[in-house]
């Protein structure tokens, strides 16, 4: 059962990896519209996915089917996903080019942000009630770290498998295009491979689950969809101070995620100047990281309260994702073309994806035991709700990212196209991307390290809170059972 729950989280990543590694890289180098202008149909994409999150995870609480609550959104979502997500890399660029070779970037924008958005929407169909049925799937507090470890080992393997085998085999250099990140006509074969790949994970997960609907959470008959309801669901949940600082601390991460999204393969293929060949094994690196990280975490969960083991985690991330520039800038790390930098990089790759893993899992984890204090003071389970809302902000945070991340991009005036060859960029325009992506863009992170350490869903809360609810339930069983 964990095992085809954590399948389904393989096309979150993949798009995840596929957006940030190659789409907005794709848009702004290979094609050339600027990175203000992507960047800000990137923020309206992620602004409209997620205004859709608390909707998706309302209804997904409050449905009423004979396939219960969550897998009738799962379901609808596969197709629409893996077509938008095929269309979103295959932009008919000659179509937007007039005859004398100008091209219309605000239209080719526009296109992004119809299927962009398309591609993100679908995918909220899916993971927002999936990530919620996790939490019914296996509800003890040790039980949904074990489940959330799932999720978050697949998390890895879809982002890694489509990184690595994208730029082994779709993204492969030849003699006009020395790095393959750079030929256009590379992308559309990889959108349509992987837009079926994440359709065919999302009907595996459902097919070998959902034998455990007679045993999933049924919402009674005054736990129906009205308009009224869903918005004192969404108020209600901001009344519960743990909550609060959780969703404080992820829009402070998410924040330094989306600036981060936006110079990624930047970063790889300019400032450090790695081939496809070495920008791949970034995957393999990540493997040990979060293979450590699926280990360590439930033990960490039995040893010390979540809410410690996340803040630490954050912060051991934001200082791994920022290190190497930090330390190339006071000339204490290996230079381009050094052996010892890519070994370098790759240490500090695997161990920022081992301490994200370890975040992923308790945030996850601990949204479900917030979940259980909502019903305490409530009286209603609402994962849905709490899911999509820490969604949603993460999302509009991650868009208010990557626009300045894009914004960023033209205010250093890094030159576009694919004739830009790694090695031929301006030494102060490399300086200033290491100013805005080691320094700039890591300082949400390191303050939301503080932030997450705020809440105080400690064991022994949740260990009370699971003790009161089990005695209403059974005086609630008992009362039912009065003649």
């Amino acid at each position: 059962m964990r095992l085809a729950f954590g399948t389904g989280s393989a096309s979150d990543a993949i798009h995840v990896i596929s957006f940030n590694v190659f789409c907005f890289f794709y848009y702004v180098q290979v094609i050339g519209v600027p990175g203000s202008l992507v960047g800000l149909m990137v923020a309206i994409t992620l602004l409209i996915d997620a205004v859709s999150d608390p909707a998706v995870g309302m209804l997904s609480d409050r449905l009423r089917t004979r396939l219960g609550r969550r897998y009738p959104l799962m379901i609808i979502s596969a197709l629409p996903l893996g077509f938008c997500f095929a269309a979103l890399f295959a932009p008919p660029v000659d179509f937007f080019t007039d005859s004398q070779g100008n091209r219309n970037n605000l239209a080719l924008a526009l296109y992004m942000l119809v299927f962009a958005s398309g591609t993100r929407i679908s995918l909220t169909c899916f993971s927002v009630p999936h990530l919620a049925l996790g939490s019914e799937l296996d509800p003890s507090r040790v039980g949904r770290s074990r489940m959330m470890s799932w999720h978050a080992i697949f998390l890895w393997i879809g982002g890694a498998t489509c990184h690595f085998l994208g730029l082994t085999f779709f993204f492969v250099s030849d003699s006009d295009h020395p790095n393959g990140m750079l030929n256009p006509n590379n992308y559309p074969a990889y959108g349509l491979v992987w837009g079926g790949v994440m359709a065919l994970a999302i009907l595996v997960s459902i097919i070998f689950t959902i034998h455990r609907l007679p045993w999933l959470y049924t919402p009674n008959s005054k736990d129906s969809s009205t308009a009224g309801g869903v918005l004192k669901d969404f108020g209600e949940i901001f009344t519960n101070r743990n909550y609060l600082w959780l969703v404080a601390g992820m829009i402070l991460y998410a924040t330094t995620s989306g600036m981060h999204d936006a110079f990624s393969s930047h970063i790889a293929i300019y400032y450090f100047e790695f081939t496809t060949s070495q920008f791949r094994f970034y995957s393999i690196a990540s493997l040990f990281g979060y293979i450590i990280g699926f280990l360590i975490t439930t033990r960490l969960h039995q040893r010390a309260d979540k809410v410690s083991v996340l803040s630490v985690s954050v912060l051991v991330n934001a200082v791994a994702s920022s290190l190497a520039i930090w330390l190339r800038m006071a000339g204490w790390f290996p230079e381009n073309g050094s052996p010892l930098l890519f070994p370098s990089v790759l240490l500090l790759v695997g161990l920022f994806y081992g301490s994200q893993s370890v975040m992923i899992i308790s945030v996850m984890s601990l949204l479900g035991d917030i979940a259980d204090e909502h019903e305490l003071n409530k009286g209603w389970r609402r994962e849905g709700v709490f899911y999509s809302a820490r969604s949603f902000f993460g999302k509009v945070s991650s868009a208010a990212g990557t626009l300045i991340g894009g914004i960023m991009l033209d205010l250093i005036r890094f030159p576009l196209g694919e004739n830009v060859l790694p090695g031929t960029v301006p030494e102060e325009i490399i300086y200033r991307m290491g100013i805005s992506y080691g320094i700039v863009a890591t300082v949400p992170a390191l303050l939301a390290a503080f932030v997450y350490r705020q809440c105080r869903m400690t064991t022994a809360r949740h260990s009370e809170v699971v003790r009161l609810l089990a005695s209403r339930r059974t005086a609630s069983q008992q009362a039912e059972a009065l003649p």
